[in-house]
């Protein structure tokens, strides 16, 4: 964007930094993380472009206000990262190995798992969402650009290495700390990342045929999970995790409203979602936009792709 190198991209980018670091400080590592990704990505004539006063003095003052504040309060709510309950005595190598072993239930929890991680969704998300990122990673590589598929494979790496890193550091003071969901976004990088790639390879006339089948299967990923997903939260609350999946009847828990009904209105609003990605964002010609091509429409794709 023309804008992007200047102080509005700056304060824009340091607000964006500042809502993350607020949210919670262990943040500063998914912010460090991203940032590195974003760096690989832009090469080294991108970040040039940025390294002038406009863009640098409103992020480095944006986010320095944010660390500040975060101090404070911090400082005033007399939080701690020690906690002799929960302390661990092992050394780095026994928290390196256990955190490794527990990465397949971290991406598990990424994905979700309610309750006080003891509800887990339906088999059937986790193989969506897995689908879904699976479809990410091969727009990234069909894309053919290095930089992209670095950033990609820095972006996966970290996924793993993040954990490892905050669980060793935290272990002598307040345990194992890392959960999937502090993960959730780096993973979310990828969709960008995917977006980026799709869009690369599709940007050629003769590509566009792929549009629609990698919106298909976005919509059917995203559909599938988010009702079973849904679904599974009202069980576990109306019936428990392992409980009857037909929630009519009596039920020890009732909501205001029926819980089918509202199972049957997330089912319209997905759909109604999907719809909008796969009819809403065609060009006058009735044919898919790319998301490249500069339009309006194309600018929605962008977003849709996102998301």
């Amino acid at each position: 964007h023309p804008r992007a190198a200047t102080a509005t991209g700056g304060f824009v980018v340091g607000g964006l930094f500042a809502a993350v670091l607020l949210s919670r400080f262990g943040a500063v590592l998914a912010v460090g993380s991203a940032t590195a990704v974003v760096l690989i990505l832009l090469g080294r004539r991108g970040v040039m472009r940025f390294l002038n006063r406009r863009f640098l003095v409103p992020l480095i003052g944006t986010t320095a206000v944010a660390i500040v504040v975060l101090a404070a309060w911090s400082k005033y709510a007399g939080a701690t990262v020690h906690d002799s309950r929960v302390a661990s005595d092992w050394t780095h190598w026994h928290v390196i190995r256990y955190t490794v072993g527990a990465l397949p239930e971290i991406a598990r929890q990424i994905v979700g798992v309610l309750g006080w991680l003891d509800t887990g969704l339906p088999y059937g998300a986790y193989v969506l969402y897995g689908c879904f990122t699976v479809m990410l990673l091969v727009g990234v590589a069909l894309s053919r650009n290095k930089r992209l598929i670095v950033a990609a494979a820095a972006l996966v790496a970290a996924l793993a290495v993040v954990p490892v890193v905050v669980n060793v550091i935290s272990a002598p003071t307040a345990g194992l700390i890392w959960q999937g969901r502090y993960s959730v976004p780096l993973f979310l990088g990828l969709g960008v990342l995917g977006m980026v790639g799709w869009g690369e390879y599709t940007d050629q006339p003769e590509r566009t045929r792929c549009i629609v089948p990698v919106r298909v299967v976005a919509c059917v990923c995203f559909a599938g999970a988010e009702i079973l997903g849904f679904w599974q939260m009202l069980r576990r609350f109306t019936v428990g995790a392992h409980g009857k999946i037909w929630l009519t009847g009596s039920l020890p828990w009732q909501p205001s409203i029926a819980p089918m009904i509202l199972i049957a209105a997330n089912i319209v609003f997905a759909a109604a979602l999907c719809a909008v990605v796969l009819f809403g964002t065609r060009g006058l010609d009735g044919q898919p936009q790319r998301a490249s091509d500069g339009s309006a429409e194309g600018i929605v794709n962008s977003v849709v792709n996102i998301a």
